[in-house]
């Protein structure tokens, strides 16, 4: 797919029109690329900003009429006619959609899922209603092929339908693998008890993927479930990673020619050290996290290995670029998974590091194949990948109390980057001068991404409404518009909530800069986010179950700090009452954040960028050296 989308050339009256003409034609067309351009990330909403001359202007366009300027209420109002061309549509029962185009309500259902969410319909079950295919007691009336399919159109995880996964999935094999994938694509979070509900039964069955035969359209769709799995609130919330490989292995199987299989076998079977070093990474330009985490250790890396960046284009910068010795683009596709696999197989690596497995699609197939006699990964995303195809990962150092193999499928090197290991700031970061509010409201930073964002989570956050005597504003900032995220919290949190917009870093800086209080989601820590509290002296608490790696996310980014107990509870009922007792006590939160600015966490986090004996922090070419001795 391209990487950039062009602007709409349509509005929702010119939506309003073609349904109220029945011209179904130009309405699916319209659709098409409306899927299409929600699917790259783009905001449905035009949003405005104000430029250097004072003046207010478009800095994206989206559905005309949507704004971000819009109230609330306008918004809602305008999803529900949104909701309703779809509606129409689909409830016309003298008319049947092509079996092409009926197919991207399935693949593109978690964006569908969203408009009805945010309509005044809440799911689309209203429309199996219509076309007398759903009763008023919730009984489906299926009695064809066709019935089956606008079935896996319209059942969502916001339907109130009880329905059997495994019945499903089989009823039309190709069909019931997309409907399943496509509940799960896009997934980020669950806005009401039904929909998290429905995704635990959907999540239950995921045995049965290991049964489906996968195209490269149902293999990006598995995508986002072997990724977001790890934001899952239950203990065996990689389970389904595991059968999502051993699909995608069965797919790479028929998809990797011969030839190709055969020089890797001849070259891993050679290869007695480690000389060639391929870096799998989807994001590595010098403003990237990616960047600021692994830019110390891949330029210590060059100076003993020839390294070699494998990325798709537009993926790096001349500053980042200045990290290898060559660089090899690849298309970034599903589709040409062959071609990636044969530019890699031609520079015949001894070793390959995924920094970050599993951000970009491409990656997940090329992790469940063998390319290098050693395959390794380090926890940018911090989960196992649970493929056997991958040998070792490479981590930060954890406290001697944390069992981090136990999480593991690919064995983890016992030689840890440093505590003292080298972050670098992002490359547009001034010191402000902090001034916070002084109207007597307790401001609540959450800055993490939706995914982390649970549940659980929000029902903690209810439950510290209900027992504080101050106010509260819990400030979310999230790195997308989610209107649908905004109408759940609102609902949820009665209404004591700013959700911040995305901007630039130094906006984002000053926004956080007026909160009083941080918390840490969980079972998923942050990583970078803590950095960001640090450096304007906020005050976080954080709780870890011990779960997974990345339960101990924030500790280990925390630990320069020091923190005091009051900010580290063991159990979620001290997580309440720590919370709520700093709620109340401003002198205790000023105390706090007095210490972490007095620690200077600017010199704590980022000052080793130009001391040459911080570097020794850097192992992972010792730990290249382990696995050559070891592996």
């Amino acid at each position: 797919m391209p990487e950039t989308i062009k602007a709409l050339s349509f509005s929702l009256f010119d939506l309003e029109r073609a349904i109220a003409q029945h011209d179904y034609t130009k309405f699916e067309t319209y659709l098409i690329d409306f899927f299409k351009f929600i699917e790259h990330r783009n905001n449905i909403e035009t949003s405005f900003h104000t430029n250097s001359d004072g003046k207010t202007v478009m800095s994206h366009k989206g559905l005309i009429p949507f704004t971000t300027q819009m109230t609330y209420k306008e918004k809602l109002d305008l999803y529900s006619r949104l909701a309703s061309v779809i509606t129409t549509y689909l409830s016309d029962s003298k008319y049947i959609p092509a079996n092409e185009f009926l197919i991207h309500f399935i693949i593109y259902k978690t964006h569908i899922t969203n408009i009805f969410y945010l309509s005044c319909y809440g799911n689309m079950d209203h429309i199996l209603f219509n076309r007398n295919l759903l009763d008023e007691s919730l009984s489906l009336n299926l009695k064809t092929e066709q019935d089956i399919k606008l079935l896996y159109a319209c059942l969502s995880l916001s339907s109130k339908i009880k329905f059997d996964p495994e019945q499903l999935i089989k009823a039309i094999p190709y069909w019931g693998t997309c409907w399943y994938l496509g509940l799960l694509y896009g997934h980020h979070h669950s806005y009401n008890q039904q929909i998290e509900d429905n995704l635990n039964k959907i999540i239950d069955a995921h045995s049965l993927i290991e049964t489906m035969e996968f195209d490269a359209t149902s293999v990006e769709l598995s995508f986002a479930p072997w990724m977001l799995c790890s934001y899952l609130d239950r203990e065996d919330r990689h389970e389904i990673k595991k059968s999502i490989n051993i699909a995608i292995q069965a797919w790479v199987k028929k998809k990797i020619p011969a030839g190709i299989t055969k020089r890797v076998s001849r070259y891993t079977e050679q290869t007695t050290k480690i000389k060639k070093i391929a870096i799998l990474s989807e994001h590595y330009t010098s403003k990237h996290a990616m960047y600021r985490c692994y830019h110390p250790e891949l330029s210590l890396l060059k100076n003993r290995y020839h390294v070699t960046l494998v990325t798709a284009n537009n993926r790096y910068d001349e500053i980042s670029a200045q990290d290898f010795h060559e660089i090899i683009e690849i298309p970034g596709s599903v589709e040409e998974i062959a071609s990636t696999a044969a530019k890699i197989a031609k520079f015949e690596p001894d070793l390959i590091i995924f920094p970050s497995l599993g951000m970009a699609k491409w990656t997940i197939p090329l992790s469940n194949m063998r390319l290098a006699k050693y395959q390794m990964m380090c926890y940018g995303h911090p989960a196992s990948a649970f493929s056997k195809y991958i040998d070792f990962s490479y981590c930060s150092e954890p406290r001697p109390d944390w069992n981090f193999q136990q999480f593991c499928m690919e064995k983890i090197i016992p030689i840890y980057q440093g505590k003292d290991f080298i972050w670098e700031p992002h490359s547009d970061y001034k010191e402000i001068d902090i001034q916070k509010p002084n109207d007597g409201i307790v401001r609540i930073a959450i800055n993490s991404s939706l995914p982390k964002i649970t549940p659980r989570f929000i029902q903690m956050c209810k439950v510290l409404l209900e027992h504080s005597s101050v106010p509260i504003e819990f400030n979310f900032f999230l790195i997308t518009h989610d209107a649908a995220f905004e109408k759940s919290a609102i609902e949820r949190l009665y209404g004591a909530i700013k959700v911040h917009p995305p901007t630039n870093y130094m906006d984002y800086m000053n926004n956080l800069a007026t909160c009083d209080l941080a918390i840490g989601t969980f079972p998923f820590g942050g990583s970078n986010t803590n950095t960001d509290l640090a450096l304007l002296g906020i005050p976080k608490v954080v709780y870890s179950e011990g779960c997974g790696i990345a339960s101990y996310a924030d500790q280990t980014a925390l630990e320069k700090l020091n923190p005091p107990e009051i900010l580290t509870p063991q159990s979620e009922g001290e997580l309440l009452a720590n919370l709520i007792y700093l709620i109340h006590d401003s002198a205790l939160r000023n105390e706090l954040s007095k210490k972490i600015i007095e620690s200077n966490p600017y010199n704590l986090f980022y000052a080793q960028k130009t001391n040459a004996d911080a570097k020794a922090n850097c192992k992972l070419v010792s730990a290249i050296n382990w696995v050559e001795e070891n592996g």
